[in-house]
C-alpha cells in the first residue's frame, strides 16, 4: 500500500507564485538609539540591565542595539 505524504501549506496564497525575497518590516523601536547613546556618553561603564531600567525596556532590547 502506498502512502501519500500530506503536503503542508507552505505559506503561498493561490496565485502567489513570486518566489523573490520580500522585504520584511522591522518591529518598531521601543526607544530611540539617541536616548541609549546619551546614557552611554554619560557613563559607558553601565551594564545592560541598568541601561534597560533607565529606558524602561528589556535587557534584550539593549543587547540587540549594542
Amino acid at each position: 500500500m502506498l502512502h501519500r505524504k500530506k503536503r503542508v501549506n507552505d505559506g503561498f496564497k493561490i496565485g502567489d507564485f513570486d518566489v523573490a525575497n520580500k522585504e520584511h518590516r522591522k518591529p518598531p523601536k521601543k526607544y530611540e538609539d539617541v536616548e541609549l547613546q546619551v546614557l552611554l556618553d554619560e557613563d559607558d561603564s553601565q551594564i545592560q540591565k541598568q541601561l534597560a531600567e533607565q529606558l524602561s525596556v528589556s535587557q534584550q532590547a539593549i543587547s540587540n542595539r549594542l
